[in-house]
């Protein structure tokens, strides 16, 4: 690894959730999700991902954590959508992925599955338009999840 990159991990990971909170509602409806299969799939490193979600106990939610380095390819590549469609045992029509950024919707259309935007992440607004469907809240989700599986 280089020494620079080095450098830039030691130091993000000492200080990875300095700022760093769970967005409103977010807690709350991964509760009320219990009977869903659900996993993270994140470009950070997966020790990161893992570390953050830990940190914010958040990790117990969730079946599977993938990172960057997880998969060969991170997202938009579908390659740790796949991967994490194989460890869960779940088909592309079983599957759905919810993100903040383009890198989401193109990795969930490029596997195959359906995407659900959340308009209130870090990119703008404009660059989720091809998602199937875009949420402001995420306590919007298990109403969105319920009339998709109804159309289904």
């Amino acid at each position: 690894m280089p020494k620079v990159l080095k450098r830039f991990i030691d130091h993000y990971s000492a200080h990875l959730t300095d700022h760093t909170k769970a967005y409103p509602g977010v807690r709350e409806t991964l509760e009320g999700l219990s009977g869903y299969k659900k996993a993270v799939i994140s470009n950070k490193r997966e020790f990161l991902s893992k570390r953050l979600l830990e940190d914010l106990d958040l990790a117990v939610y969730f079946d599977s954590i993938l990172g960057s380095d997880s998969a060969g390819e991170k997202k938009p590549s579908p390659k740790p959508l796949l991967k994490v469609m194989e460890i869960l045992s779940c088909s592309p029509d079983e599957t759905l992925i919810v993100g903040d950024s383009n890198f989401d919707i193109e990795a969930g259309k490029a596997a195959g599955i359906k995407a659900i935007a959340v308009s209130y992440g870090y990119k703008k607004i404009e660059i989720l338009k091809d998602a199937d469907h875009i949420i402001d809240d995420m306590r919007e989700l298990p109403a969105k999840l319920d009339e998709i599986n109804s159309k289904t």
